[in-house]
């Protein structure tokens, strides 16, 4: 099966902000700001629905390392699987990558971006999302 056949029994239900904790640190925002990122992501499955939550945590810190912004956000992006289509945790870790990344990854650039903004600091952007090189492109059905 090829990646579009695979992802054809994918029908997206909803993207939805789960959990959200943001904490305002003490550091000064009048020189660099270093962010450092973290992200997990876990399938789970419950007869045809399927529902991936997806984790991010960030802090930014000062040039003297303290403390700015600290935060974690977690989104479940849910899905409804066509009938009869048993994937394996393989196919779904993969998809998770393949997918469900691409899919949330704009809210959560949306989310540190206000977040760190609405704490005084710069707007700060996470990295446009690419697919890595490695990654064999996606077939075209046969």
């Amino acid at each position: 099966m090829s990646d579009i056949e695979f992802v054809r029994h994918f029908q997206l239900r909803s993207i939805t902000m789960t959990r959200c904790a943001v904490e305002r640190g003490g550091g000064r925002v009048d020189g660099s700001v270093n962010l450092s990122t973290e992200a997990g992501m876990q399938p789970h499955r419950d007869g045809s629905e399927l529902t991936y939550l997806v984790d991010l945590s960030y802090k930014a810190v000062d040039e003297d390392q303290e403390p700015l912004v600290s935060g974690s956000v977690q989104f479940a992006v849910a899905y409804h699987l066509a009938d009869d289509f048993v994937p394996s945790d393989e196919q779904l870790q993969h998809y998770g990558f393949g997918g469900v990344a691409f899919q949330v990854h704009p809210y959560l650039r949306e989310h540190v971006m206000s977040m760190c903004t609405r704490a005084g600091l710069p707007p700060y952007a996470l990295p446009i999302l690419g697919r890595d090189e490695n990654t064999p492109p996606m077939e075209e059905p046969v």
